[in-house]
């Protein structure tokens, strides 16, 4: 029988960003800042010499880089992050994460203090 698995990994961030294509005036289009969470999920099956999916530790490796580049940040001064929405956050991890993780199921970034949530599917 061939199982099929799901992991996940979270990660929080701290970041700055706007909206620059807002009307004057919106709240958007100032200089603001949130707290994000992010949760990475990896398909797969389970390695027969390891047990696993995926090696937490790498996940862990190469999700602390990404985190490194968007921790403490203005999200805007990223590439390809200039219209930094929770639907592009989620893709631009995505895109990345997916060339280390082939399994990549799902990326979702959360604002918890605003209650809001975008899931990216592949």
């Amino acid at each position: 029988m061939t199982s099929k698995f799901e992991i996940t990994k979270r990660f929080t961030f701290e970041a700055a960003h706007r909206f620059t294509h807002m009307p004057d005036g919106h709240p958007y289009g100032r200089l603001h800042g949130h707290s994000f969470e992010v949760e990475v999920c990896v398909e797969g099956t389970r390695d027969a010499d390891h047990g696993w999916v995926l090696d937490f530790d790498e996940m862990d490796r190469v999700l602390g880089a990404l985190r490194e580049q968007l921790c403490h940040g203005y999200l805007n001064d990223i590439e390809g992050l200039d219209n930094p929405s929770l639907e592009n956050i989620s893709f631009w991890i995505a895109e990345r994460a997916g060339k280390e993780f082939p399994g990549l199921k799902s990326v979702t970034v959360r604002r918890p203090t605003c209650n809001e949530s975008c899931t990216f599917k592949l």
